[in-house]
């Protein structure tokens, strides 16, 4: 259950920035290193673009800009559940008004804290964003109640690439992997991995992926901690039939996502805090 809690908005600096998106508000931060941009609902980050880059982020043009329903792309907060056995599906964070708390300048990074206008019966959260020449995204969880709480939760992070099926995922290999497009069957990763064909896999994997690009000559690093689990996705031919996805478009992405899910759940004791990470930067693929 969510209830509804008492927080109230700070005044934005002069180095962010507020807009409308349809039903939704979203904020800009502009910094010497990079900009950023997300969404109040859902606190969703949705673009960051390193300074003389492209955006490591994809967001869809088909992306519904009203409540109820959530935004396709960026970084979605699937939190405090996980994939098929959650309702709603991918959890609540996702489907509701965050608002800013905290904000601060400093010379390393930008730094916000965003927490939800409603409140889990148990389970704290709030994320923690860090913007300069990588974005940080910590999503921070506190078990307030008085028993063990199960929690799977990810960073559904969309990278924006030349064309899924021209990359290559390095940090994979070796890797156990759980198949769910094969009936949850299970594999180990061999070398470097090309997608070619749709994919949904959760890997068994606390390191570090990159995602080497010809087409756009970046390579970008997907980093994190607390995750054991990382997910790699895209839907291929199936995306035609996503309403707010154009499958044009969707040639554009891939999913990384640092989670904790399946063999990772978290098992948080009364007291006891988890803060999911994941960190994105990019380079080039050749100098």
């Amino acid at each position: 259950m969510i209830f509804p809690t008492e927080i109230h908005a700070m005044q934005l600096p002069e180095w962010i920035t507020s807009e409308r998106w349809g039903e939704h508000t979203l904020l800009r931060v502009n910094t010497t290193w990079s900009t950023f941009c997300i969404s109040l609902y859902g606190a969703h980050a949705l673009s960051y673009v390193p300074c003389g880059q492209k955006d490591l982020l994809w967001w869809s043009t088909r992306a519904f800009a009203q409540k109820g329903k959530p935004i396709r792309g960026g970084v979605p907060l699937c939190w405090p559940g996980f994939a098929e056995n959650t309702e709603p599906f991918h959890g609540t964070a996702r489907l509701q008004d965050w608002i800013l708390v905290e904000a601060e300048m400093t010379e390393d990074y930008a730094r916000l804290l965003l927490e939800p206008t409603l409140k889990h019966e148990v389970l704290q959260v709030s994320l923690e964003v860090l913007v300069s020449d990588r974005l940080v995204l910590r999503l921070h969880s506190q078990n307030l109640g008085s028993e063990v709480m199960e929690l799977t939760q990810a960073l559904h992070t969309y990278l924006q690439v030349s064309a899924w099926n021209d990359i290559a995922l390095t940090g994979l290999d070796g890797c156990l992997f759980v198949d769910k497009l094969n009936a949850g069957s299970e594999g180990v990763q061999a070398g470097v991995l090309h997608p070619q064909e749709g994919i949904d896999r959760i890997y068994v994997h606390s390191g570090a992926v990159k995602v080497l690009d010809p087409g756009l000559n970046r390579v970008i690093w997907v980093r994190k901690a607390a995750s054991g689990s990382t997910v790699v996705w895209h839907p291929a031919e199936k995306a035609a039939t996503i309403a707010d996805m154009d499958s044009a478009e969707a040639e554009h992405f891939i999913c990384v996502e640092a989670a904790n899910t399946h063999k990772d759940k978290v098992s948080l004791l009364p007291g006891d805090s988890w803060s999911l990470e994941t960190v994105l930067s990019a380079e080039p693929l050749h100098v």
